[in-house]
């Protein structure tokens, strides 16, 4: 079963690489599918609907995988990186927002680092737990 819920770090880890290779397509993305006017259009294609079903799917999985990872998982402290930086990425996202500023090259640079971390964050959880090596994240913390 543990070997299941690290499997499904190589899919999070291909979302995270893929937001930091194309930072302005997961910008679009996100704009698209929480649009005011995307919810509430009932004459939608079909394709759309499945690929915003499919988008919140995702991130509801994500989100829950990296809550499970904390609280049961050796590596919580990884864990506990990952939801920080989402929530300094939806607060910066957010107060970007707010200043008419969402389609700025902050916003980008913010999103490829975003992505750049986490997938780093993520293939470490990953090898960690196959390879059983203290791992980048625990080195980093022995320093201090």
């Amino acid at each position: 079963m543990t070997s299941i819920f690290f499997f499904l770090a190589i899919v999070f880890f291909f979302y995270e690489f893929t937001t930091f290779l194309n930072p302005q397509k997961e910008v679009d993305r996100l704009k698209k599918f929480t649009s005011k006017e995307f919810l509430e259009d009932k004459e939608k294609p079909k394709s759309d609907t499945l690929n915003g079903c499919l988008f919140v799917l995702l991130h509801m999985g994500y989100l829950l995988w990296t809550f499970i990872g904390l609280a049961f998982a050796s590596q919580w402290v990884s864990f506990l990186i990952l939801v920080v930086i989402g929530l300094v990425s939806g607060i910066t996202s957010s107060i970007l927002k707010r200043f008419k500023l969402e389609n700025s090259k902050l916003r980008l640079g913010i999103k490829i680092i975003d992505g750049l971390v986490c997938a780093a964050i993520i293939a470490d959880i990953f090898l960690v737990h196959f390879n059983n090596t203290p791992g980048l994240v625990n080195a980093f913390l022995t320093w201090f």
